[in-house]
């Protein structure tokens, strides 16, 4: 997301309702919410039970029920962390890159999906050295994920992510992970020194001091 913005010369505390698909229901509020407060989880955004128990599924209309919800002035600004606020990138990072509403809305999903999960590909997976990674398990030996701590219940397959990728979803191994965050911490081929240790100081798509 910084990545994007960053190329597009769009600030971090621009409001997002600018760059929303514009078929989309923009109540009121959303003016108050920027990029920065989604990467923070301070955007006020609630879950389906109005609270901050992240019970959301991450799928299109969900994350497209939640702007038309609105959210409360008095939420805005307080820390509520909601994976719905990093899948809105899925939705986002398109239409920043110039996607257009295909007509409805079962096709924006798709091609919304896809577009996020290419541009992760090529734009962080690849220049990180990652590859052979996708938002779903490799049919043959499938990633199996198992509670922690462990209680003897059988490995689950979580499945296809495609189509609800952003607060999670990359199937990678832990040497993938170091990649990543080696290319991110000690070069410059994800993003430039002065937006990353933005992104470190301002806890920006990571864990943040006042969520715990």
């Amino acid at each position: 997301a910084l990545q994007v913005l960053h190329d597009r010369g769009i600030g971090i505390d621009s409001s997002i309702s600018f760059f929303m698909p514009a078929h989309w229901s923009l109540v009121p509020n959303l003016h108050l919410i920027s990029f920065r407060d989604l990467l923070q989880h301070t955007s006020g955004i609630r879950d389906v039970s109005g609270s901050c128990d992240n019970a959301d599924e991450l799928t299109y209309d969900v994350t497209k029920m939640r702007i038309s919800d609105g959210i409360l002035e008095s939420d805005h600004g307080i820390p509520c962390y909601q994976n719905v606020n990093f899948a809105l990138f899925r939705i986002l990072i398109p239409y920043l890159m110039g996607h257009t509403y295909p007509g409805n809305d079962t096709d924006d999903a798709t091609q919304t999906a896809i577009w996020y999960r290419d541009y992760v590909i090529q734009n962080v997976l690849v220049p990180s050295a990652v590859y052979n990674v996708d938002l779903k398990p490799w049919d043959s030996y499938p990633t199996l994920a198992y509670p922690y701590p462990y209680l003897s219940f059988n490995g689950k397959d979580p499945g296809d992510w495609t189509l609800i990728a952003g607060g999670g979803g990359w199937y990678m191994s832990a040497l993938d992970v170091n990649r990543i965050l080696t290319t991110l911490l000690y070069t410059s081929h994800l993003l430039p020194a002065q937006t990353r240790q933005e992104m470190l100081d301002s806890g920006l798509g990571v864990q943040h001091a006042d969520l715990g």
